[in-house]
Order: C-alpha cells, then structure tokens, then sequence
C-alpha cells in the first residue's frame, strides 16, 4: 500500500490599509497592517512557521506608529504626515517545525502598487520568491511603505493591500532565491552590504544611532562605513588628464600624500618630501609614485555613509593643502588677517563650489594669511559636468563649539550634536546651502571600529581631543579616515572666536586650527538620491 505524500503549505497575509484624513489643512496618510499566518487541514505539527518578532525600523515623516505581534499574527499602525514620509517595519518569522520550507509565491504587491493612490507604495525587503527557510531557523525581512516625495496631492481614498507569503514545504531541488530589485545605490547598500555588528578592529557598514553606537531598530539612525579599511570605494569624476599620487608606506599603512601630473612631478615631490624630512625617511617608511587616475577614467572616492536617503561621498585622495579661509580684515565676515571661519564666505568654499576646483579649471587658491594665494590646476581632476548633474544641492549644517577638550564635552557624539545646533560665534550662520562641503568631526571619531587593546566602544567615550593618548591609538589607527602625514579640514567652526575651524591632526586628535593655515582638503559631497 502507498501511502500520498502530502505537501505542506503554510500561507502568511499581510493586509495594509492607508487611510487618508485632513487634519488642521493638512492631509497625512495612516497605514494599518495585519499580517497572519493561516493553517489547513493537511499541516501537521511538524511543518510550523510563526511570527518571533516585530520591530520598528527607519522611519522619516511619521507622525506615529505602534506594533504588536503573537504567533500568527503581526499588527502594525502609522501615520505618515507628508510626500517623502516612509515608515519600515522588522520582522521575524521562524520555521520552529521539523520540515524545511521555502516561500513558494507572493501575492497581491504588485496589484496594490498599481492601484490609486500609486504614489503611495509598498516593498517587501530582505525576502524574495523562493527564499528558504529550514527548520529552526529564522528569517528577517522589511515591510516598507512610502509616500513619494514627488507627489502634488492629498489622497482622497484608502489603499488596501492584501499580502500573501506562500510557503510550502520543500521537496526535491528548489531555484536560488529571486534576486532583490534595487531602485539605487542606497536599497542595494542597506539591504545587501549592512552587518549587524562588526567586531573590534574590523570593517563594515553599520546603522548607529546618534551616540555612534551600533544599532538594528534605533531612530532615527544613519549608517556609516567604520574600520581601518572598508570597502567603500566608489568611481565617480572623469579624468582628462593623468595623475600621480605620492604615497607612503609605513608597516604596510598607505598614506597619501600629493597629487601631480607626470612621473616626473611626482618623483622630484618624493625628493623634496624627503630633504624636508631631513634627507632620509624614518625607519620603517617608503614612498612610492604611483599613476592613480588615468584620462578617461573616473576618481576614486569613498562613502562615509547613509545620510536621509542620501550617499554622503569623500574624495580619496587630497585635491591639495589650501587655507580654508584668509580673506583680509573687513573683507566680507573676516575681522582678522587670518580670515573668518564662516564657512558660507569661506575662500576654499568659493574654490570648491564657484571656483577652480567646481568649474574645472585653473586659478588661485587660499594659501596663508592676509589674502596670500598659490596657484591651483584642477583642469584634469575637478569637477565634470556630468558629475555636477549627480550632486545633491545640500543644506550643510554650521554649528560650532568653544567645548571640546574632556570627555564631558568632546565626544563624537558630541561634536554630532555641536554640528546640527547653534552654538556660532556672533554672527556666523547656523547653516549653508551648496554643493561641495567637508567631512564633519562626528565623521571622523564615528568611523573608528577600535581595536584589541580600546574596543569602539570605549573609543566613543574618549574625547577625540586625546585621541592621541598612547592608550588610545587603536580609535585613529582603526579608523579610514585618518591620515597620519596631515592635517584635514572639516566643517566645523570654533564658536569662541572669529579665525578658527576644527581639524583632524596627522597625530590623531580633532583640534581647533586659524583658518589661514593650509591643510589637506578632501572634497565631501551628497549624491542624489536616485542614483
């Protein structure tokens, strides 16, 4: 006698209403979500999927929301205030049965997106058809709603969206799971290349919250390339001519140095860098001139991170040592021969959105005090029209400080809220809008993964004025962003008084520098958010 093997089917719904309400003239869209999981008849209780956890993620926009969550069912509730608002919920389902399962179908997507309001839509992240999930294990994935940020009207209706996940139990060979569609750049990153956690010393992206700790579900919350040395390079820029960089190598650590146009330049640069050292390199220490731009070929540049929606760029490599500002006393905000340190008004500010450097071109730079100028070329490394067209016209927070030397009021996550507040020095503005900026101090000390001697976690907790502290140089060694042959501009003002900016020093420390001195400059940039 043959006994029919049955097949075990497990269907989980998600059903979502988005109800749409005037409140004060102001219409905010409310999205009610409940998601099951049915059984039938021929399901044993060895094929037994159940709901574990429901969290809230990334949210923008959102006037409120709640979730709960029992075996079979997750229930969710938000109210999105405005075009751009999105709402991502976190959710955990567990195959706690003997028999493994994989999801079969899914239902109902793309008929709710095609359906009015179609501005207002639904994705599914971290699950695709045929994604398996075996017995006692688990799987995480997203449920996000949006509300596109293009759309010119308050919906008049609801939206419903009936969801089914249809699971079935697996027999025999099964296809690999469906690749995830991707709309940029940002969803690729987020929901392939972000780790959970990343040991002491080692490298990733990560999502933190404001402190710089490492987080899965708090908000608001950014994400951040940390580490001596993640893979965040990206192409971007076009050449039209060569470059040579300068580089040095100390106990296998590369440094870049300059930029030239030949081998040639390069090479006598490498001379005159070492007679300056005094005729001979520590020990330990080389350098080496090596082609990193070739015509035609686009710049290296490397992503700090995530930032509302946004991927938020550095140049690798230094365009150059630049003042950051010297205009003379009573030209535009500056009342010292220094310069000023508000950036709106800034001389390498000027360089880097209206000048050489933005159109491409060569000119004269800050360098030194009183309005002091060297020339500058950027006819083969500035920017390209065509990458003009891919930077976000961003606002570019200005807040400063005169606090900033104990672990009282130095932290990174200190200098995170110095940035976004409005501590300036009189007059200053609290904000700039423009294209081309620089990294912020939060950057830098949020960057650092630590080591085996400091963890990252007590490297948070360590001014980043004493970063040079023997007993810390695991935070700036573990750390992309440091550099230890220079000095690198960020955009942060001090607060108590007219000519000073901070930077990070070549020793490790973020310190308040006068404006007119040149040091490195590493262009920062936002892409759109499209891209």
């Amino acid at each position: 006698m043959t006994r029919e093997k049955k097949k075990h089917t497990k269907n989980i719904i998600l059903m979502s209403l988005i109800c749409i309400s005037l409140v004060m003239a102001i219409g905010y869209s409310a999205l009610s979500s409940n998601l099951k999981i049915n059984g039938t008849s021929n399901i044993s209780s060895d094929f037994k999927v159940i709901f574990t956890n429901i969290q809230e993620g990334t949210k923008n926009g959102v006037k409120s929301s709640t979730s709960s969550f029992t075996n079979t069912t997750a229930t969710f509730t938000v109210d999105l205030e405005k075009p751009g608002s999105t709402m991502e919920y976190i959710l955990t389902v567990e195959n706690q049965g003997s028999l493994d399962a994989y999801l079969e179908s899914i239902e109902g997507l793309d008929e709710a997106n095609g359906t009015a309001p179609t501005y207002i839509t639904f994705k599914l992240s971290g699950i695709t058809r045929y994604t398996r999930l075996n017995a006692e294990e688990s799987k995480t994935f997203k449920v996000i709603v949006t509300y596109d940020e293009s759309a010119t009207e308050i919906p008049e209706e609801s939206k419903q969206l009936t969801l089914t996940l249809n699971f079935a139990q697996v027999s025999g060979e099964i296809p690999d799971p469906e690749p995830e569609p991707y709309g940029n750049a940002v969803e690729y990153l987020i929901n392939n290349k972000v780790e959970d956690t990343v040991v002491d010393g080692g490298n990733g992206l990560v999502a933190i919250d404001n402190t710089g700790e490492i987080t899965i579900i708090s908000s608001p919350r950014e994400y951040r390339y940390i580490g001596p040395s993640p893979d965040n390079y990206v192409y971007f820029n076009t050449y039209s001519g060569d470059e040579w960089t300068l580089i040095a190598i100390m106990d296998e650590i590369e440094t870049l140095l300059n930029l030239s146009k030949s081998n040639e330049e390069c090479e006598t640069q490498k001379q005159q860098f070492i007679e300056g050292m005094g005729g001979s390199l520590p020990e330990g220490t080389s350098l080496e001139c090596r082609q990193t731009g070739v015509s035609g070929q686009s710049q290296l540049w490397r992503i700090i991170g995530i930032f509302d929606g946004k991927l938020k760029l550095i140049r690798n490599e230094s365009i150059g040592d630049y003042s950051w500002d010297n205009k003379p006393s009573g030209t535009g905000s500056s009342t010292s021969l220094y310069g000023s340190n508000d950036w709106s008004d800034s001389a390498l500010q000027e360089v880097l959105n209206n000048g050489p450097y933005y159109n491409r071109t060569s000119g004269n730079c800050p360098n030194g005090q009183n309005g002091a100028t060297t020339a500058c070329d950027f006819s083969s490394n500035g920017l390209t029209e065509e990458a003009k067209l891919m930077i976000e016209l961003s606002t570019w927070k200005l807040g400063g400080t005169s606090s900033y030397n104990s672990s009282s009021n130095g932290l990174a996550q200190h200098f995170y809220e110095y940035e976004r507040g409005t501590n300036v020095y009189s007059g200053r503005p609290t904000e700039w809008i423009g294209y081309i900026g620089l990294m912020y101090p939060s950057d830098y000390g949020f960057a650092t993964s630590g080591g085996a001697t400091t963890g990252r976690s007590a490297c948070l907790v360590k001014e980043l004025y004493s970063w040079n502290d023997s007993s810390y140089i695991d935070c700036k060694n573990n750390n992309w962003l440091y550099d230890s042959f220079y000095y690198q501009w960020s955009l942060i003002s001090h607060a108590g008084n007219s000519y000073e900016v901070f930077a990070v020093s070549s020793s490790g420390p973020t310190v308040p520098v006068r404006v007119s001195i040149a040091h490195t400059v590493r262009p920062s940039l936002y892409l759109k958010s499209n891209i």
